[in-house]
């Protein structure tokens, strides 16, 4: 189980990195094949067509790995301060990771695969479309934590703070796609440290 879960884990890995080398469209199973070291049989044996292995790639990538939602569910208690501190922590983790893959602009990466996905991925527009207000909401929650420990103001517009939070971060990754390196994340930790202190009790 560990061996074919292993070489799941590598088909996927390689298959993200020449996604975002050519559109999804042109990349063949011979170039599967050279990037993985796998036969075409072990490749369609994990994932039965091209179609298939994109969608695993972006379910990895963008969703399952990329999100607010991973933080929220291990940091049960903490204060909205802490938590501001932990997701920038987060992100730049998220940098090292894709780096040691050899992507050094991590925002430009998932910003490449997600439009990729919006031709080819069925629902894919409609997945991000639940996938953002998902994480409105867990922001949400989070904020209304804060106000009922006394952390944050009890005046302030939950929605509209959230919304905030959640642009600021895709605001700075979006500009990050013009650096070398990506996401300024000192630079967002000082705007969400901007938001908090427009915010707390």
């Amino acid at each position: 189980m560990t061996k074919g879960r292993n070489i799941k884990e590598t088909i996927q890995e390689e298959a993200f990195r020449l996604f975002l080398s050519k559109p999804y469209d042109k990349v063949t199973y011979t170039d599967l094949e050279k990037a993985t070291g796998f036969s075409r049989g072990a490749i369609l044996h994990h994932f039965k067509t091209k179609l298939s292995l994109l969608e695993q790639v972006v379910d990895k990538y963008v969703f399952k790995n990329n999100s607010v939602f991973d933080l929220y569910n291990e940091q049960i208690g903490m204060s909205f301060l802490s938590f501001i501190h932990i997701y920038c922590d987060w992100v730049e983790n998220r940098k090292r990771e894709f780096r040691s893959m050899g992507v050094e602009n991590y925002s430009l990466a998932v910003v490449n695969i997600a439009m990729q996905a919006s031709y080819f991925y069925p629902g894919m527009v409609q997945k991000l479309s639940e996938f953002s207000l998902k994480e409105r909401e867990i922001w949400s929650y989070i904020l209304r934590r804060g106000i009922e420990s006394g952390e944050l103001r009890k005046d302030i517009d939950i929605p509209f703070i959230a919304h905030n939070l959640q642009d600021t971060y895709y605001g700075t990754a979006f500009t990050g796609l013009a650096r070398p390196d990506g996401a300024d994340i000192p630079f967002l930790r000082k705007r969400f440290l901007h938001i908090y202190e427009s915010i707390k009790a």
